[in-house]
């Protein structure tokens, strides 16, 4: 980085003093590096089955054969990479059905949220009542709290997701790129 040896030069300077520093603090005061903040659906919601850590996601870009990259993400236990776990990674598309599926198995007396989701049901069920005959029985009896937990899996914002994953009163297990409920 230089010799550490400094030279004095009599020459006009290009910028003055008090803008050199103004920019020197600046710079000081930024961030080093990349970010390295990457923002996953779900992360921080589930446990490995196998070793009981804690899962994570990564997003790895694949070059196709016709020569255009995609991204993918996958999520893994955190001890994968060090190779004390063997649980093997799974894409997300494949996590987000295991997740919509487990929705069934969910104990709804343990659920955090059960009341703010029957509200909002039942809100719904109003809203669309007053529709009139393009509201029918059976589309009403679809609509439940099991159904817009999927939904919310599916559909919701990454903070809606793990809000609903987080409190579900039981524990979210990835074993053998399966999803479970503990």
């Amino acid at each position: 980085m230089g010799s550490g040896t400094w030279y004095e030069v009599n020459h006009e300077s290009i910028i003055t003093k008090n803008l050199f520093d103004k920019v020197h603090n600046r710079f000081k005061s930024m961030p080093k590096g990349r970010s390295t903040e990457k923002i996953f659906n779900y992360s921080g919601t589930m446990i490995c089955g196998e070793c009981g850590s804690t899962i994570t996601a990564v997003r790895k870009t694949k070059t196709l054969s016709n020569g255009k990259s995609k991204d993918y993400t996958y999520y893994v236990c955190s001890r994968y990479t060090r190779h004390s776990c063997k649980q093997q990674p799974i894409e997300e598309s494949v996590l987000m059905k295991g997740l919509v599926n487990i929705m069934d198995g969910v104990n709804l007396d343990k659920f955090l949220l059960k009341t703010e989701y029957e509200y909002e049901v039942n809100r719904i069920h109003k809203m669309s009542e007053q529709l009139g005959n393009s509201y029918n029985k059976k589309a009403k009896e679809k609509l439940d709290i099991r159904s817009q937990m999927k939904y919310m899996v599916e559909n919701g914002s990454r903070e809606e997701r793990i809000r609903l994953l987080k409190n579900l009163g039981q524990k979210i297990n990835l074993k053998e790129k399966a999803v479970y409920l503990d």
